[in-house]
């Protein structure tokens, strides 16, 4: 499930990542660009992110509930 719901985004947020190296934070971006590559990538700690970075963003290309989507 948690694939399937990367894969069906159009933005993922990578929260707190203040606690993290730089160079896992970057092969984490790696990978998740290779499962989502439309996908807008947010780093954010503290969760400070502004709605508009998450709503209505435009991104979205299937307009399909994920349970009816191939797989």
């Amino acid at each position: 499930m948690l694939l399937a719901q990367i894969e069906f985004c159009d933005v993922l947020i990578i929260n707190k990542s203040d606690l993290v190296e730089e160079a896992e934070l970057i092969h984490l971006e790696k990978v998740l660009h290779k499962l989502q590559p439309a996908a807008r990538l947010i780093r954010t700690s503290k969760e400070e992110i502004q709605p508009s970075d998450i709503l209505n963003t435009g991104l979205l290309i299937s307009r399909k509930p994920m349970n009816q989507l191939d797989g």
